[in-house]
């Protein structure tokens, strides 16, 4: 997969404050909404899917890096979409989340970044099926 660079100014967790530090007085709230959010994985999902499908220039930019923690960015990108989080306070979020939450929100992250993947590489230029777009979750 071709890396793909956007400027910042495109990046739509950019314009929502991913990236800036907030000192409004709502960081608890914020940081609880994104802690119930990686405890629930229906909900988790749902957030992650809709960043990697309404978020273009950020997760291009993200995702087809692969210098770039995809799972990290996902759980802060969705952080930043469902609660505001910064991605500082996601940071802090993550920490208070037990070995098993981490790795299940790990789990999610995977598994919305193949389906992403799988869509993404279908509309690019000289892009042939095979059988091995076919995986073993396709059968189950």
């Amino acid at each position: 997969m071709k890396t793909v660079y956007y400027r910042y100014e495109l990046w739509e967790d950019y314009k929502n404050g991913m990236y800036h530090t907030k000192n409004d007085g709502q960081e608890e709230i914020r940081k609880e909404q994104a802690l119930a959010m990686f405890k629930d994985l229906e909900l988790l999902y749902n957030k992650m899917k809709y960043v990697s499908q309404n978020w273009k220039y950020a997760t291009e930019t993200n995702m087809t890096n692969p210098s770039i923690n995809y799972q990290a960015w996902l759980g802060q990108a969705s952080s930043c979409y469902y609660s505001g989080c910064s991605a500082d306070e996601t940071i802090e979020v993550w920490h208070l989340l037990t070995e098993e939450e981490r790795e299940n929100a790990n789990k999610i992250a995977d598994k919305v970044f193949k389906e992403w993947k799988k869509d993404y590489e279908k509309t690019q230029p000289n892009y042939q099926f095979d059988i091995f777009d076919i995986g073993v979750e396709d059968y189950e």
